[in-house]
C-alpha cells in the first residue's frame, strides 16, 4: 500500500523545500510537481507518495516537520483503501 499527501500554497514555486525536508527526516518518496486553479489563481503544489505508515504517531510527527518547515496549513492525503481526506481529520480519528 502506498500514501499520497498533496500540499500547495500560493507562494510555493516548486518542490525543492519540500525534498528537502523529506530527506532531512530520512523519509523515502517520490514527490511530483503540480499547478492547480484554487479561487481562481494558479498555486503551485506537490504530491509525496510514499509507503504507507504503520501508525498514526509516525504519520503525525512528519506532517507536523513537513507543516512548519514548509509552512502548509492542510493537506489532503490518501492511503489506498483506508481513508482519503484532510490529514488532520485522518490523525485525529
Amino acid at each position: 500500500m502506498s500514501t499520497e499527501i498533496s500540499v500547495s500554497n500560493s507562494t510555493q514555486k516548486n518542490c525543492k523545500n519540500l525534498l528537502s525536508i523529506m530527506k532531512k527526516y530520512s523519509q523515502d518518496c517520490r514527490v511530483t510537481e503540480t499547478t492547480s486553479v484554487v479561487e481562481n489563481k494558479f498555486e503551485k503544489g506537490c504530491i509525496v507518495t510514499m509507503d504507507t505508515f504503520k501508525n498514526k504517531t509516525d504519520l503525525e510527527k512528519l506532517w507536523k516537520n513537513i507543516k512548519i518547515d514548509g509552512k502548509y496549513n492542510c493537506a489532503y492525503i490518501k492511503i489506498d483503501g483506508v481513508f482519503s481526506g484532510c490529514i488532520n481529520d485522518y490523525i485525529n480519528s
